[in-house]
């Protein structure tokens, strides 16, 4: 099981990671690991993108939703005015 940690290396990492990407990476469902963003959320540190023009395959394989979402992680660089 994934810690904060591990979400916060992952996002780090990288400039933005897909909900599904993240979920597969971390060995968690998507539910488990948005559950774990909204720690990191509530702190200032991740914001939530969201992606359009996302799969219109229609085939279901993937979780509700989690397509058409990603995350960054928001440096301390960045919040400065």
């Amino acid at each position: 099981m994934a810690t904060l940690n591990d979400i916060k290396t992952c996002l780090q990492g990288r400039e933005v990671v897909a909900m599904e990407e993240l979920a597969q990476h971390l060995q968690m469902d998507p539910a488990t690991v948005r559950d774990r963003l909204s720690h990191w959320m509530r702190k200032g540190k991740v914001k939530m993108i969201k992606i359009s023009g996302s799969c219109q395959s229609g085939c279901s394989g993937c979780p509700t939703g989690s397509r058409d979402e990603a995350y960054t992680w928001i440096s301390d660089a960045e919040k400065r005015p």
